[in-house]
């Protein structure tokens, strides 16, 4: 009977230790498991850390816009004339396929001309030349230029003509009455006139948010 009860109590103590090395093993796994999770965490972070900290690389395709005025003479140089040769008629920035186009119109005494020019490197996308008389828009002695109708319009605006950009510049007829159609931006707001090319009066105005 006592050798009964030895060998009993032998074998629960083997199961104990067999148990005992069972959880210190899970333990230890655990634990190892726990480390190397934190590592990973923390090797993340300063990865993340890293890309936060590199600088962007600087998005392509950002150069500066030449100016109307640029594309102006631009066109009347492949003409051999100088912008106080021609009458401009339209000068106009828009979009074509989204390219940045000036669509520039002007006339001569003999000819008329339509030219399209690159708004980021200047260079010549297209033009016409066309056979026609100098387009009757009044006498020039009475006339008010260009120039002139832009100052006009901008400074009813209360700003400068350097402090705006000019989207739409053009010397048009309409019921008879020869106008400027300008049109320019400024803090956001877009502002269209139309100006008496005969008297420089304001026929019509208003503006509103782009």
């Amino acid at each position: 009977m006592k050798n009964k009860k030895i060998f009993l109590a032998a074998g629960i103590a083997a199961i104990l230790a067999v148990f005992g090395i069972g959880v210190m093993a899970g333990a230890f796994f655990s634990a190892n498991q726990s480390g190397s999770q934190e590592q990973n965490v923390v090797q993340n972070t300063g990865q993340d850390s890293a890309d936060q900290a590199a600088p962007k690389a600087p998005m392509q395709g950002m150069e500066s816009q030449i100016t109307m005025e640029e594309a102006k003479k631009t066109a009347c140089l492949d003409l051999g004339l100088s912008v106080s040769e021609v009458t401009f008629t339209k000068e106009k920035l828009d979009y074509d396929d989204g390219i940045a186009l000036y669509e520039i119109e002007f006339f001569t005494e003999t000819q008329g001309y339509e030219y399209e020019i690159k708004a980021d490197t200047g260079e010549i996308y297209s033009k016409e030349i066309e056979d026609r008389k100098q387009q009757n828009f009044g006498s020039s002695e009475s006339q008010v230029d260009m120039e002139q109708a832009k100052s006009i319009a901008v400074s009813h605006a209360g700003f400068s003509v350097s402090d705006v950009a000019f989207t739409k510049e053009k010397l048009d007829s309409e019921d008879g009455i020869t106008v400027y159609e300008i049109e320019f931006l400024k803090d956001g707001m877009e502002y269209e006139y139309e100006i008496d090319a005969s008297s420089g009066t304001i026929l019509e105005c208003h503006s509103e948010m782009e």
